[in-house]
């Protein structure tokens, strides 16, 4: 996962194609995201099939972003607004970071929980609709690893678009399609995460859907334009950014066409639920006591990159309970002390939460039982701070 630095780089590319007519009043898009967008130049794509689908119309296509930036971080530190406030736009097509800022689940990086990327979306669309323009939000795919996480970034793009109103283009929906309808369809880059040129056709052949479903006319299966490097470059002239034999180009255009048809039929949204996760502890038994817990317990944590080690020891005085923990990593770089708050018993779960030094708003809350002879547990990162959904689990025996 890439995370940008503060002071973020731009890159801002707009390009103007004018059909037959030269007088009719141009169709403006403009695309605010990351390397998802800039890379292979979608916009650009997007904007050639517009000018083939829309015959004697101008479209511009502008475009906003920065690698591995979230909307928030693009709204606070770069020029993304600027870009906005400085044309007339008909749409705004909002594209995430693509685990909407990474969560930490079981020291594994994951889509993390959508209040990030809900408040980027906010914040945006208040601005998007001042200046009289429509938001439109870019669904993105899952990693190739992690197809299961579609779910999570289903939910996240539709809640909030369904509550306010915005656009949606399911590029993800139609990933997932291309990808079963053709196995060795090749969408990802080598690094499983970024598009590769077909992928990118993908998305704009969805994205031109979405915002203009009944355009017609053939569309081009090769195209070319400024091939892009790092954020704020374009690394020289003209290339072919995207080749395909010209059925697959038309496989992809349907896809793109069903999926988009699909979803308006819906009323424009996926209705998807939240996803739920399996219980990580062993289900409620016998109620536990202070002399099953008391002592020295030893074992590891799966909350971080890398999984730490974890000492936990408990004390207690009649209903009272207290005790320290231990967290090291096996680097032996990193190492946190700190005492337990609210330790206590209720049935068969000990509860007991740790402050996150050197963030003491930030609040670790842990919850465990026994299993057979072992202490097991899940542990959650709470706090008003707190942008990203950090989960885990931790295994205990006695020391």
């Amino acid at each position: 996962m890439c995370t940008p630095p503060r002071s973020l780089r731009l890159l801002v590319v707009l390009w103007l194609f004018a059909g037959a007519s030269q007088g009719a009043e141009p169709l403006r898009v403009l695309f605010i995201g990351n390397s998802y967008t800039y890379v292979n130049n979608a916009p650009q794509i997007f904007a050639q099939l517009a000018r083939a689908a829309l015959p004697g119309r101008q479209v511009e296509a502008g475009m906003a972003a920065v690698g591995g930036a979230t909307l928030v971080s693009l709204w606070e530190h770069s020029d993304a607004l600027r870009v906005l406030r400085s044309s007339k736009w008909d749409y705004v097509v909002l594209q995430e970071n693509s685990l909407l800022g990474g969560g930490l689940r079981d020291g594994k990086f994951v889509v993390n929980a959508p209040s990030l990327f809900d408040w980027g979306v906010r914040l945006f669309d208040t601005e998007i609709r001042r200046a009289g323009a429509r938001t439109v939000l870019l669904l993105t795919w899952s990693r190739r690893g992690e197809p299961d996480q579609q779910q999570d970034l289903d939910y996240a793009y539709d809640s909030v678009a369904r509550e306010l109103g915005a656009g949606l283009a399911p590029v993800g929906p139609a990933w997932k399609r291309a990808r079963e309808q053709d196995p060795g369809l090749e969408l990802y880059a080598k690094d499983g995460s970024h598009p590769s040129p077909l992928g990118s056709y993908l998305l704009a052949c969805v994205v031109l859907s979405s915002l203009f479903p009944k355009a017609n006319g053939g569309l081009p299966f090769e195209i070319s334009g400024p091939a892009l490097g790092a954020p704020g470059t374009v690394s020289g002239g003209n290339t072919v950014l995207v080749s395909m034999p010209a059925e697959q180009a038309r496989k992809l255009q349907g896809v793109a066409r069903s999926v988009v048809s699909e979803l308006k039929r819906t009323g424009g949204y996926l209705g998807a639920r939240a996803p739920r996760r399996p219980e990580e502890v062993a289900p409620a038994g016998a109620p536990i006591h202070a002399d099953d817990l008391a002592g020295a317990w030893t074992g590891e944590l799966d909350y971080y990159p890398d999984p730490a080690l974890l000492d936990l020891t408990l004390r207690f005085e009649g209903v009272g309970c207290q005790g320290e923990v231990s967290i090291k990593w096996p680097n032996g770089k990193l190492r946190f002390d700190a005492p337990l708050a609210e330790c206590a018993i209720s049935g068969s779960e000990l509860r007991f939460s740790v402050a996150t030094l050197p963030l003491p708003s930030l609040i670790d809350r842990f919850s465990g039982r026994i299993v057979k002879d072992r202490l097991a547990g899940t542990v959650e990162r709470t706090g008003r701070d707190l942008t990203n959904s950090m989960t885990g689990v931790w295994n205990l025996h006695r020391h």
